[in-house]
């Protein structure tokens, strides 16, 4: 796409040129907003903001839900010391260089602020309304925080040995040190399992994981990502 900096005013956010240039970690992107890590260890954002999702506050007066105040002044731009970031449908998540976590957005099932009293964190992953981190690198364990109807949040919580968490819509995925994939949540289309279910009307897998199609996987290296 177009990346020059006619794109985006500079006095509402830094032009996306400029951006990219100071890159150096992370870009998360999700349903209607977009965030990076700067080189400064701060966080910039665009994209849709009518739940604060990007700037951690509303401030828009126009029909599009932009940002429209000055990104300097903002609540997200205050943050330093970001080791990463997640966007989710209408929240985001920072993970600290400290280990705590820090959200922002839409807090409707606590997904953005639930996880605010973390400390020691590894990894995060903010989905559609629930969010997830690893607490512990050796141990590998996970917590997870938000709406929970399909167990998309909590399944995960006695899960240890894990590499990567990534949070879906409606269903979570957590990477193993031992290279398998294990999955938990809404699996009405097979997302979890890679099979659909059979006489569930739960919407959420109820069979043996070891003879799923996911469940099978092994060696599995590369990022996992989610989807809806």
């Amino acid at each position: 796409g177009d990346w020059s900096s006619d794109v985006c005013s500079s006095d509402l956010f830094p032009s996306h040129d400029r951006i990219v240039e100071s890159i150096t970690k992370i870009i998360s992107t999700n349903y209607l907003h977009n965030l990076v890590i700067l080189s400064n260890d701060t966080i910039s954002g665009w994209g849709g903001n009518e739940e604060g999702q990007v700037a951690g506050e509303t401030g828009f007066n126009d029909n599009n839900f932009l940002f429209t105040g000055i990104w300097s002044n903002s609540k997200v731009s205050s943050l330093t010391g970001v080791n990463n970031i997640s966007a989710g449908a209408y929240h985001s998540l920072a993970l600290l260089n400290n280990g705590k976590v820090t959200g922002w957005g839409n807090n409707e099932y606590n997904q953005a602020f639930g996880g605010n009293n973390l400390t020691g964190c590894q990894s995060i992953s903010a989905g559609g309304h629930h969010s997830l981190s690893i607490l512990n690198i050796s141990s590998g364990k996970v917590t997870g925080w938000g709406d929970n109807e399909y167990g998309q949040a909590l399944s995960g919580n006695n899960l240890t040995g894990v590499k990567q968490v990534s949070a879906g819509y409606l269903h979570s995925f957590a990477l193993l040190h031992n290279g398998r994939v294990t999955g938990w949540g809404w699996n009405d289309d097979g997302q979890v399992a890679g099979i659909k279910n059979k006489n569930n009307s739960t919407g959420i897998f109820t069979g043996k994981w070891s003879d799923t199609p996911v469940g099978k996987l092994t060696g599995v290296k590369s990022a996992i990502v989610t989807g809806k």
